[in-house]
This record gives C-alpha cells, structure tokens and sequence, in this order.
C-alpha cells in the first residue's frame, strides 16, 4: 500500500526481516597487542565507530519489525473489529507495517495454512482502508486503482464525480506520482513480479487517461500522458 511514495526494493524485505529477527551477538574481544603498531588507537575507534553502528541499526531493524508484529497481533486478535482497532493506530501503519505484514501474509500462502492467510488478509485490509482514510485524495484513489482486479472494477472506482475532481487536482498530481512509480519499477530487477505490476500499473494510468475529457487530457504532463 502507498501510503507517501518513496523508491522501495522489494527484494531487499528477506534480509531485512533476516536481520531485524536474529538474536544478537556479541563481538569477541581482540588482544591490544595482536593490534599494537602505529595508529592503533584511531583503528580501534574507527573499529568501535562502526560496530556501534552495526549494532544501532540491527537494533533499529529490529524495533521496527516488533512494532509492526505487536500492531498486527492487536488487528488479529480483533478479527471482526480489526477496523476500529486500526483507526486507533493509524500513525503506525508505516509502509514498514504493510511490508513486514505482506511477508507474514505470503509466509503462510506458501504454508498453506489458509485458516491463517485468511485472518492476515482481514486484518491487512482493515489497515489499509483506516490508514487510505489518512492520504491525500490522489494517494487514496491510486491505492484503489492498484487494488482492482479488472477493468470494470476500475472503471467502477473512476466512475464517479470525486473520481474525476481527483485526477486534475493539484496540477493532476495523480498522473506525475503514477508517472515516478511506474519509473521505479522499470529499475527493478527483470521478473514475474515486475511484469505483473507494469501491466497493471498501464491499466490504471490507461483507464485514468481514458476517464478525462480531452481538453483535460491535454493537460496532463508529458510523463502521465504517454501511452
């Protein structure tokens, strides 16, 4: 879910929720005389400088995961009031959250446990519709955009008179974000995923495009008007 667009790697959530879950361990102490020699001591700070940093980030990586966790496991726990109990915690459905709860999600896909793939769905979407409720209203129609499934559900959420507002707000802001997004994926590594996402990130920007009169469609700069 886009909740403010920033540049993501998906590739990159593995080792992120590898290192934000491994206990901690700590360094072996080195002998002073194994390191004696000219410039000793600015090696050993430069040494404990990056270990402390090390360490901050393992740390950080790690408070961000339990955070997500412990969210998730209050959304679960409320099963069909996981809304109300999402729209109290808005400030802390991050991307982060939606990355992390996406990884739990695909984990029990793969498993199989569909008792626990349909409980992860229902608390995520509770989240993404408190969080949507937040965004600013161009964010808010592309998530919707992103989440159908086919054209006719698209042109259903672009069918309306807000639908239309939204899409020339702000010197159509919708497009010029679709546009840097789009752009972000093309840099992404060659794969299924990939092709999925550009196809259905062509539809949206299709049947946006499609859903505005020509002298609005005119107007549209030059990255969203491409077809």
């Amino acid at each position: 879910m886009i909740t403010s667009y920033q540049n993501r790697n998906p590739a990159k959530l593995n080792e992120f929720m590898r290192s934000a879950c491994r206990p901690m361990h700590r360094h072996p102490k080195k002998s002073i005389a194994a390191n004696s020699g000219q410039g000793f001591g600015k090696k050993a700070n430069e040494a404990k400088d990056d270990h402390h940093k090390y360490q901050d980030e393992i740390l950080n990586q790690r408070s961000v995961a339990l955070a997500a966790t412990d969210i998730l496991a209050r959304l679960l726990h409320a099963e069909e009031n996981a809304l109300e109990v999402a729209t109290e915690f808005t400030g802390s459905l991050t991307e982060e959250f939606f990355h992390i709860s996406s990884a739990y999600l695909q984990m029990a896909k793969k498993d199989a446990d569909d008792n626990v793939a349909f409980r992860l769905e229902r608390a995520i979407k509770a989240a993404m519709e408190a969080k949507n409720a937040t965004l600013r209203p161009e964010i808010q129609l592309l998530n919707k955009l992103l989440g159908s499934e086919t054209e006719l559900e698209r042109k259903q959420v672009l069918n309306t008179k807000q639908a239309g507002e939204t899409l020339t707000m702000n010197n159509y802001y919708f497009f010029n974000l679709l546009d840097t997004m789009m752009k972000d994926v093309d840099r992404q590594p060659d794969g299924p995923q990939k092709v999925e996402l550009q196809e259905k990130q062509q539809a949206v920007k299709s049947a946006a495009l499609g859903r505005l009169p020509p002298e609005d469609r005119a107007k549209v700069p030059d990255g969203g008007a491409k077809k």
